[in-house]
């Protein structure tokens, strides 16, 4: 079976919308919510990727706030 790679564009899309999604939670409270507004301009950041000169072969991934993991 012959296999095919993804463009590094397809494979950041994917991780950028993986993310996103992960971000769908915030959503539901009200900006004023501990840690929510760090978490709108994490969104934020994520949904302007594309428009970032360096996308996709040098993407500088934002943190997400306090360092955590999704």
């Amino acid at each position: 079976m012959k296999q095919t790679s993804a463009a590094p564009e397809e494979l950041a899309e994917l991780t950028r919308q993986r993310l996103l999604a992960a971000t769908d939670w915030i959503e539901a409270f009200p900006p004023a919510t501990a840690n929510v507004q760090a978490w709108m301009e994490y969104r934020s950041s994520l949904e302007q990727l594309p428009n970032d000169p360096a996308w996709p072969d040098q993407i500088v991934w934002p943190e997400p706030p306090g360092n955590t993991r999704i």
